[in-house]
């Protein structure tokens, strides 16, 4: 049942995220990713394309949150494609409130981008 088995990936993916945003360590956030990408091994754009996009985006909000963490310009950078994808996918589907939430949630990916792409201060 391997549509179950990415439901499943993606519920765990979103425990590990938010447990991971009230840590201080990153081994959730990593822990997330891994299940959100295991998700979209079986949840694909072509055969489960909201669904996809849905995983796409949590995926890139944890990649965020690990980029600002470990101060990772190429995670920012795809955390940034991800959120951005996800968003337009939702958008075209008509799923207006997560696209939405999505595109509030880019021009602090755009930042995050810009801040680690200069290098320091």
């Amino acid at each position: 049942m391997p549509l179950q088995r990415a439901g499943t990936q993606y519920n765990l993916g979103t425990a590990l995220a938010i447990r991971g945003q009230r840590e201080a360590r990153t081994a959730r956030l990593e822990q997330a990713v891994e299940a959100y990408r295991a998700a979209l091994s079986e949840w694909t754009h072509d055969r489960e394309p909201l669904q996809w996009a849905g995983v796409l985006g949590n995926e890139g909000m944890a990649l965020l949150t690990l980029a600002e963490r470990t101060e990772d310009p190429a995670q920012a950078r795809q955390a940034l494609e991800q959120l951005t994808l996800a968003e337009a996918t939702l958008r075209r589907s008509g799923h207006i409130p997560w696209a939405d939430y999505y595109a509030g949630q880019i021009p602090a990916a755009r930042e995050l981008v810009d801040r680690l792409s200069a290098g320091p201060p």
